[in-house]
């Protein structure tokens, strides 16, 4: 509540993001009218001032509730994964298309390609090793132009561009 902040009162409460937006707007409706200031001000503007558990992302003090109630479940849904992609600027009803998953680095994600597409067994085939291809050059090259990656923590998360 930020007339109880502006009278030198910290009064809020946790308001759980994974329910429908108007029951989010419910809740904050109810901590303002319990506001310590409700009797003498008036108890319409509040901010997000701390939240817990979003993989991450950052929430404004003004953020739209809308917006809150749709990360929050894309979060529980799409773990650090999608967050990452958020903070890095994308829209996130994009994610399932350019999501190619979690790896160990870049040159996993490559062998996978090149494993995806046969390229592995056809080297195989033909007596070749596949331990003699160069992994962090075409990782190199994979990461140039066509996917980005995201690293947090052990996670290596690849998107297309």
């Amino acid at each position: 509540c930020l007339s109880a902040y502006n009278a030198g009162y910290l009064h809020g409460a946790w308001i759980d993001a994974l329910q429908d937006p108007d029951d989010i707007y419910s809740e904050i409706a109810v901590m303002l009218k319990n506001s310590p200031v409700a009797d003498t001000d008036p108890c319409e503007d509040w901010a997000i001032h701390d939240f817990e558990d979003w993989a991450g992302l950052n929430i404004a003090e003004n953020e739209d509730i809308e917006q809150i109630a749709i990360n929050a479940l894309l979060i529980v849904e799409h773990g650090e994964a999608i967050a990452a992609y958020i903070r890095a600027g994308y829209d996130p009803e994009d994610f399932e298309d350019h999501y190619h998953g979690d790896f160990e680095d870049e040159e996993d994600f490559a062998y996978e390609m090149l494993d995806q597409d046969g390229t592995i067994s056809a080297l195989e085939k033909m007596g070749f090793n596949p331990a003699y291809i160069d992994l962090e050059k075409y990782a190199r090259d994979l990461f140039c132009g066509d996917f980005w990656s995201a690293i947090v923590g052990r996670h290596c998360f690849v998107f297309s561009a």
